[in-house]
């Protein structure tokens, strides 16, 4: 078809079919040349009228997809969404149990170096008090407060009480 020409300009736009041929092209079922869906084509060589009736209706399967034929964006990307779930479940799952071990062992760690600190305090004390004990002094000191021992040129007095 060409282009109409408006004032003698080109506009682009295809030119329409006459009214007369647009009406006669669809408003006839029994014309052979009337654009018609594959399954009318199919009953009317069968021989059975192209509009069904209302029980037909009802038992007609649904139309079956074609090959290569596209499916909306949610259907597309449900399987996705699906997949994506389950392995994060995986995941999550996977990692609860590490996560109580690390928690728990976190306490148990602070209990331990509180229990470290005091032991550490406590050798501090004893390896203090056996350096004092390493010295002559300390030894005679109780020697005599423990024992009652005395040097050789020294006298002990015990005193009780009434």
């Amino acid at each position: 078809m060409e282009s109409e020409s408006v004032a003698g300009k080109k506009t682009g736009r295809r030119s329409k079919p006459p009214q007369s041929d647009r009406a006669s092209r669809g408003a006839r079922p029994d014309d052979p040349k009337a654009p018609t869906s594959p399954r009318a084509r199919v009953a009317r060589r069968a021989g059975l009228s192209s509009t069904p009736s209302p029980s037909q209706k009802r038992l007609r399967p649904a139309p079956l997809r074609r090959r290569g034929e596209r499916r909306g964006r949610w259907a597309r990307a449900l399987p996705l969404v699906a997949v994506g779930m389950v392995a994060l479940g995986v995941l999550g799952g996977l990692a609860v149990v590490p996560a109580r071990t690390w928690w728990s062992q976190r306490a148990e760690m602070a209990e331990a170096r509180e229990q470290l600190q005091t032991m550490q305090a406590e050798v501090a004390e004893l390896q203090a008090e056996l350096e004092l004990l390493r010295t002559p002094l300390e030894i005679e000191r109780r020697a005599k407060q423990d024992y009652g021992m005395v040097l050789p040129n020294e006298e002990s007095y015990v005193i009780v009480d009434p």
